[in-house]
């Protein structure tokens, strides 16, 4: 799932629930992600 730049600029008219929720949405996978990187990291140091 990837987002365009322009998908940013799109007026959201006034609707503060959908910007809020989609930041949560993006925040939530980006720091998922990390996680899940940081991990797989760490068990490739432990079986090194």
């Amino acid at each position: 799932m990837s987002f365009h730049p322009t998908t940013t600029l799109l007026p959201f008219r006034g609707d503060r629930d959908s910007q809020v929720t989609l930041v949560v949405l993006v925040g939530a996978a980006v720091a998922t992600s990390t996680s899940l990187v940081v991990g797989l990291l760490f068990v490739l140091g432990l079986a090194a």
